[in-house]
């Protein structure tokens, strides 16, 4: 988490327990522990679609629900059913978790603000995960017409991160994603 100090300077605080508190509620109870000793890159020790459906996190069985849940749901598959780089890397729940926990951090007691969105120009697995299990998971409460996903960067047309590993993000969502650029950069 991101806080301002007294002297208006930035500090990093995002203690670990707070990261694996989170990889545990949002991947599985033991999530931190599996990954726990493994390297940043490593994959294939938490599995998200292994789980018995009802074993499994709520965000994941709730994706279901919407069209661009669908979207992520299926993209979810992709990645766990690869030939190659087959599952979510180590460092991407962790990087999701710190995204939940900011945004938790951001709407903490007292400090909701009137409004807030997000956005992201292509991205990779750890975005996959932080939309999935925030931003586009219904029972969040973000609500989803403030967010945009959009897989590939506009100029030059090159394909996200994910999406050059076979991973199809969905073209847009949310009310920021519909409208056309032009009008976006103006409003």
């Amino acid at each position: 988490m991101l806080r301002v100090g007294a002297g208006g300077g930035v500090q990093k605080v995002t203690p670990k327990a707070s990261i694996a508190e989170g990889m545990d509620k949002l991947f599985g109870a033991d999530c931190w522990e599996k990954l726990q000793g493994q390297e940043f890159d490593c994959r294939g020790a938490v599995k998200l679609l292994q789980a018995a459906e009802p074993d499994g996190p709520e965000w994941l069985r709730e994706l279901k629900g919407t069209a661009s849940g669908c979207e992520l749901y299926r993209a979810i598959e992709t990645v766990e059913s690869r030939a190659e780089q087959q599952f979510f890397e180590k460092c991407s729940f962790e990087n999701a978790a710190k995204g939940n926990a900011i945004y938790q951090h951001l709407r903490g007691a007292g400090h909701a603000p009137a409004a807030q969105g997000v956005v992201s120009f292509g991205g990779g697995e750890s975005v996959l995960l932080e939309f999935a299990t925030l931003y586009l998971f219904p029972g969040s409460g973000f609500d989803a017409s403030r967010a945009a996903l959009f897989s590939m960067i506009l100029r030059g047309q090159r394909p996200c991160a994910a999406c050059a590993q076979g991973v199809r993000l969905p073209v847009g969502v949310g009310l920021g994603a519909r409208r056309p650029v032009r009008q976006q950069l103006h409003t």
